[in-house]
């Protein structure tokens, strides 16, 4: 049986900032984004959590309860780079790997898990490795992509595992934006009082095809694994260097 391993990098930018020394993440200091014509925080600081600062936040509110904030917009091509020189490391635990643009990377650990001493060893060693490189992580684990996505992402754990043949068990009690819907799908489902994927399971198919249209059910299937979502790997980019070794100083 197919297995996935989704690693979450939830703090990739200011991961960035940390592994190059800067002194501002030790303080009140947040990541800021322009969206939708207006900048808002989107990955802070622990101290700027503790300020009561929270992603989503505009900048002048932000500003209003926490004045001493520093912040800096977000770097695209740095943070792109840094996650691609991941993915290449990322080859030391499995073959097959994907991107997910903008802080992830899939992993189809098929037959590579035993090399670690099972899937939750895997797993812990490679959020260690990570921890050294002092980036933050989170593991999922399952039979689809769909289903490594969200537990790594709304599981309770820093490593979250499906066993196998229980997908169904370990999506259940993930709330509706674990399917990876449309911000407008999923506060449709809202508004019927529908609030988990449990639900949603004890719900016909074509019941939810028919009120909710297509893009709900082929997420939801899947993630269960009843359609097809295989990790399509691409070649790591190529590194070019030359090296000369002279006798003399």
């Amino acid at each position: 049986m197919r297995r996935v391993l989704y690693i979450w990098l939830p703090q990739l930018p200011l991961d960035l900032r940390v592994r190059r020394g800067d002194p501002r993440v030790a303080d009140c200091f947040a990541i800021m984004s322009e969206i939708k014509n207006a900048w808002r925080l989107t990955h802070l600081s622990e101290a700027a959590l503790a300020a009561g600062l929270s992603a989503g936040l505009s900048l002048p509110d932000a500003r209003a309860i926490c004045p001493s904030l520093m912040t800096e917009p977000s770097n695209a091509v740095r943070e792109a780079a840094l996650l691609r020189a991941l993915w290449r490391w990322a080859d030391s635990l499995s073959p097959w790997i994907a991107l997910d643009s903008p802080d992830g990377l899939f992993l189809d650990i098929t037959g590579c898990a035993h090399l670690f001493g099972g899937e939750r060893s895997m797993a812990v060693h490679a959020g260690e490795r990570l921890s050294d490189m002092q980036i933050v992580s989170r593991m999922g684990v399952a039979n689809t992509k769909g289903a490594a996505w969200a537990l790594s992402r709304f599981g309770p754990h820093e490593v979250n595992i499906a066993e196998a043949g229980k997908t169904g068990q370990a999506l259940a009690p993930l709330p509706l934006e674990a399917l990876r819907l449309p911000q407008k799908l999923s506060s449709d489902l809202r508004r019927t009082g529908l609030k988990s994927i449990g639900q949603l399971m004890e719900i016909k198919r074509a019941e939810l095809a028919r009120r909710f249209g297509l893009e709900l059910t082929k997420s939801l299937s899947a993630a269960l694994g009843h359609a097809p979502d295989p990790v399509s790997p691409k070649a790591a980019d190529p590194i070019y260097a030359a090296r000369m070794t002279l006798p003399d100083p």
